[in-house]
């Protein structure tokens, strides 16, 4: 396993999960996802990347101070996840 080797648009699964808190302590969403497939913006189509074995983490705050106002990173995960 090694990191995402380049900046890029990715498609993968999530390996693991879990909430935790922010350094400011706002509620956090920690990731770890393997890529499988990697968006080439150039021939505008996905294209297999699992061969590449690679992984990142994401920590995503979902809410800042105003604790009814969620964040993009919760839109974002409520939107891929339902």
């Amino acid at each position: 396993m090694t990191s995402i080797s380049r900046v890029g648009t990715f498609r993968g699964t999530v390996l693991d999960n879990g909430l935790a808190e922010s350094s400011g302590g706002y509620p956090q969403l920690n990731l770890n996802l393997q890529a499988a497939e990697y968006y080439d913006s150039q021939e505008k189509q996905w294209v297999d990347w699992s061969g590449q074995d690679e992984q990142i983490s994401a920590y995503l705050t979902l809410f800042g101070k105003d604790v009814k106002k969620a964040l993009l990173n919760a839109k974002q995960i409520q939107k891929v996840f339902g």
